[in-house]
């Protein structure tokens, strides 16, 4: 790979922005449209390409902390992910283990301070701290094609947080988000160093399908989600399952064949995209091992 050197890293927060490069510019375009095209034209083009893109972005969906990649084929993007969810795995065998050492002293506790350290004990349960595990959401489109804002730099991906309301700053939310970014930068610094990451396998949610709401002959919603799918994201949805119910208390059922993972379940941007959840497949990827070259790999080459 190329000579390892000081990283262009550019960080962008939830800005939902969709571009096309080739499309000619109107007085009439929406203000997004040309907000993208400013951003593309700044930071996407010519020499001023950023080796890396964070796209910070926050969902109502319980989607936990999820990772978007546009390409399953970005190695160091790949490796980058790993790297997060390796930390995660680490950091809560770490809490798990300070539990296991106060449940040593239950037995001189009170019912209520019994109580307590259970209580603590579910916040770090993935039910109870949607923080962890980090998911690889892929969405694997053609460069060429990839209208999305991480299509200006190199590498990228995009952190999804959720669940949080739109309009409102959640304190750990945001503690979440910094504790990733901040983790993918110990990760840059060390590929930088010539640090060498080995091969791996790991999951990936690929994008299958996106499915709208039932909607009424006046193209009006008529339908809405299913108690039993709510805040079901990445939980494996089976046919026959429910999914929707009707103004009027029907049960809409999945007729798909096969089992598949919603995602982005009910997310409040997604109305107006007439999407009321994604379906994803759950397949395994190997990723190849990754090291960027150093100057000390080649003692006689210049700096």
């Amino acid at each position: 790979m190329a000579e390892a050197k000081k990283s262009k890293i550019l960080y962008l927060a939830d800005l939902h922005l969709f571009y096309s490069i080739s499309s000619p510019d109107s007085e009439n375009d929406p203000y997004e449209f040309k907000r993208a095209r400013e951003l593309n034209q700044k930071y996407g083009s010519g020499s001023c390409l950023y080796d890396f893109v964070f796209d910070l972005h926050n969902t109502t969906s319980n989607m936990g902390s999820t990772l978007l990649l546009c390409s399953k084929d970005d190695v160091v993007s790949m490796h980058l992910a790993n790297y997060l969810q390796v930390s995660i795995i680490k950091e809560q065998n770490v809490m798990f283990k300070q539990f296991s050492l106060r449940r040593l002293d239950m037995n001189l506790l009170d019912d209520i301070s019994q109580k307590n350290i259970y209580n603590d004990f579910d916040c770090l349960s993935n039910s109870g701290n949607q923080s962890m595990p980090c998911y690889n959401f892929l969405i694997d489109i053609p460069k060429k094609d990839n209208i999305y804002l991480q299509n200006i730099g190199k590498h990228s991906f995009c952190i999804e947080l959720g669940p949080q309301p739109q309009g409102v700053t959640r304190a750990d939310v945001l503690s979440r988000m910094r504790q990733l970014v901040n983790c993918g930068l110990d990760f840059i610094e060390l590929l930088n160093q010539g640090k060498e990451f080995p091969s791996f396998e790991t999951d990936i949610y690929r994008v299958l399908s996106r499915v709208d709401y039932p909607r009424d002959s006046f193209g009006e919603i008529s339908a809405f989600i299913h108690n039993g799918l709510q805040d079901k994201d990445y939980v494996p949805l089976k046919p026959g399952d429910p999914i929707f119910t009707t103004i009027n208390g029907e049960d809409l059922f999945y007729d798909g064949e096969k089992v598949v993972y919603p995602t982005f379940i009910n997310e409040a941007a997604y109305y107006e995209k007439k999407v009321a959840f994604v379906l994803t497949d759950k397949v395994s990827w190997e990723v190849p091992a990754l090291k960027l070259e150093t100057p000390a790999d080649h003692p006689g080459t210049p700096k």
